[in-house]
């Protein structure tokens, strides 16, 4: 849960209080478990982050914090045995995952400078839409799995939103897990869990 605040924090320019609800594109899912539940090392390469207004962290860095919130998901919920972000591969994990993609932050610029002069009396909204790529290499036998998954949070920044405070990141919960869950759906559909199905 950290990591997920984290994410809202540096994703917009927070002033007052904030609010999230997720997008509609990906549903609700329970994924079954691979033939496998092995160590993973990931890496980013090629992710771009993009928010209107300017942005609080490079694109490689916010990478990495989706990352984290995805094998953490993944590691909770008993799918993967641990996990290991790292800027090359080596032979301690049974998978590498490298992530791709993109992050667009879509705002007015205008309202936040406004929100700011008010000091968030008023408020002003970011919709995010994640289009996220891994690539999964089973370093052992060299087959290559990839998955693609995209959806969207909004947030909502502004004193307006004192009485949402509490469940400020309830939204980017909800959209990151559906994304964490259709990720590794699409992966084990194809064996990607499975170490000893040969390749496609």
């Amino acid at each position: 849960m950290k990591y997920l605040v984290l994410l809202v924090a540096l994703s917009v320019t927070m002033v007052g209080c904030m609010s999230t609800s997720p997008g509609n594109r990906l549903s609700d899912i329970t994924p079954s478990l691979g033939e496998d539940q092995g160590a993973v090392q990931h890496t980013v390469e090629g992710y771009s982050f993009h928010l209107d207004g300017g942005k609080l962290v490079t694109s490689n860095m916010m990478g990495k914090l989706l990352n984290t919130v995805v094998f953490n998901h993944w590691e909770a919920t008993g799918r993967i045995a641990e996990h290991e972000g790292v800027s090359a591969f080596d032979d301690k994990s049974k998978y590498h995952i490298t992530l791709s993609g993109t992050q667009e932050g879509d705002s007015s610029v205008g309202l936040q400078i406004l929100s700011g002069l008010t000091l968030g009396m008023v408020p002003y909204s970011v919709n995010t839409t994640y289009a996220m790529e891994y690539e999964l290499v089973n370093p052992k036998t060299g087959c290559r799995y990839k998955a693609k998954a995209v959806d969207s949070v909004k947030t909502t920044v502004g004193w307006v939103m004192l009485p949402m405070a509490l469940f400020g990141s309830s939204g980017q919960d909800v959209t990151l897990t559906r994304i964490s869950n259709h990720l590794y759906a699409q992966l084990q559909k194809q064996g990607a869990f499975n170490p000893d199905k040969p390749c496609n």
